[in-house]
């Protein structure tokens, strides 16, 4: 039997470490705007970019770029544009609502129109791109629409938990502080290959309502409807070489908890038994109030516990150490099998993960003459 609980420790333990088990960090896959490297495209001008992002995707994105593109030639041009993108199979172009065959290649630094690598650029020397051709109709606007897919990174580098180690410790509120901050990057400088640029830009960004997105450009939150919120943005064109988005998951705690246990105890006069324990626990910061039953499984014990808990670590960070905190419990002990007494306990735990390895020490001051004065516990619990 002692054999098999050490089993069924080892699993419980097993499944508290891969829970804890943090998403690394994962910069996006960069993807952005059309490029011009055609000589024959120095009039052309971008009059106006719409650009929408849908970041509720996990992890990536859906992406529309349509462009509003004047040549005041009096002459057709023809040429060839690529838009960057890593997600090749995912690109959809079309022209005056007519989409446009797409053609995948690798483009390089040597090609006319990208310019030389700057300091901070996150392109490559290479580039994963989609060409296709467009006719541009004298003294006109022409449309292009491009979809694709923005594929996401993960973030979480200076996400700290800043919650309390009571909450911390169950396993509800470690998967709820598992999403990762989602990271999106997408490039406006290739406008620059255009002699005109973008003359104006209008934003408009998706993010899932219960999160906050943190963008390097300015943008207000205009409304939110089913869960989604809508973040929008007008400017005079580019206001910077990249649009940088992280959605930022607002963590949201449960107060309410329980706690079950397995363990042995004795009060070193009979032999050695086991016991099964289930709390309800409310949490108060740095404080936990928990109540419950004991009982052996294999014989006739029955206990009530009201218990107060005190974490002295307080915080902990997000990142939990092997050894993450310990705790201090004091409170009363109801026992009503096999003689109706009360008894006080106090007890102190180490928490490894979700897992709690405790012992505990009760007494019963008030009935010495009944055998029960004295007892240790060691449990292993698994908070919930």
């Amino acid at each position: 039997m002692t054999r098999f609980f050490a089993i069924v420790c080892f699993l419980f333990l097993g499944a508290s470490l891969y829970a804890n088990i943090a998403m690394p960090k994962m910069p996006p896959h960069p993807a952005g705007d059309v490029i011009s490297m055609d000589a024959g495209l120095v009039a052309l001008r971008i009059e106006k970019e719409n650009l929408f992002l849908d970041l509720t995707g996990k992890p990536d994105a859906f992406s529309r770029a349509v462009y509003f593109v004047r040549n005041p030639g009096a002459t057709l041009t023809v040429t060839d544009l690529w838009f960057v993108t890593p997600y090749m199979e995912k690109v959809t172009v079309t022209v005056a609502g007519k989409q446009l065959e797409i053609f995948r290649e690798n483009i390089t630094r040597e090609k006319p129109g990208l310019g030389e690598k700057q300091e901070g650029d996150f392109w490559g020397n290479e580039l994963k791109a989609c060409r296709f051709h467009v006719i541009f109709a004298p003294q006109a606007v022409t449309v292009i629409e491009v979809s694709f897919i923005l594929p996401g990174g993960y973030d979480n580098t200076k996400k700290e938990m800043d919650v309390y180690s009571t909450v911390a410790s169950h396993s509800l509120n470690w998967f709820k502080a598992g999403n990762s901050n989602s990271w999106y990057l997408y490039n406006l400088s290739a406008a620059n290959t255009f002699t005109g640029g973008i003359a104006d830009l209008d934003l408009v960004i998706w993010a899932p309502g219960d999160s906050r997105l943190d963008i390097n450009v300015a943008v207000k939150k205009t409304g939110e409807d089913k869960g989604t919120a809508t973040y929008a943005g007008s400017f005079k064109g580019i206001p910077a070489p990249q649009i940088e988005a992280k959605v930022v998951h607002v963590e949201q705690y449960n107060f309410l908890g329980a706690t079950f246990g397995l363990g042995l105890h004795t009060n070193y006069g009979d032999d050695t038994q086991f016991i099964a324990q289930a709390l309800l626990d409310v949490y108060l910061f740095e404080h936990q109030l928990s109540a419950g039953v004991e009982v052996n499984p294999f014989g006739t014990s029955l206990k009530l516990p009201v218990l107060y808990s005190y974490f002295p670590l307080g915080k902990v960070n997000r990142y939990v150490a092997m050894f993450a905190d310990i705790r201090f419990s004091a409170g009363v002990l109801f026992d009503l099998e096999p003689a109706a007494l009360t008894g006080f306990r106090v007890a102190s735990g180490l928490r490894m993960l979700l897992s709690v390895f405790e012992i505990s020490y009760d007494f019963y001051p008030f009935d010495a003459d009944s055998g029960y004065v004295w007892r240790m516990s060691f449990l292993y619990k698994m908070s919930l």
